[in-house]
């Protein structure tokens, strides 16, 4: 069964809605930069926080990773991806 969903990633740690049928059932997310080259979002279910996400690109661009990791309270889940530019 097809499904979508969404979120704003705005790097000022202000919480923002998420939208549509995302994984980890969040219904807020908050982003802060990390540094030049990485991001920090925290997606939480009734104030609590169930997942942190670090997304880093590489310093050439080619490569993005993202390691999820779901707090115990969530199931805990840790999933890591990297994407290679083709």
């Amino acid at each position: 069964k097809p499904f979508s969903y969404g979120y704003t990633v705005t790097g000022d740690g202000k919480s923002t809605a998420t939208h549509g049928a995302i994984p980890n059932t969040a219904d807020m997310i908050s982003t802060k930069k990390v540094d030049a080259n990485t991001y920090e979002a925290k997606f939480t279910k009734a104030g609590k926080v169930i997942e942190t996400t670090m997304f880093t690109v590489s310093n050439g661009g080619k490569t993005l990773t993202v390691h999820a990791m779901g707090s115990p309270e969530a199931g805990f889940v840790e999933n890591l991806q990297v994407l290679d530019k083709q």
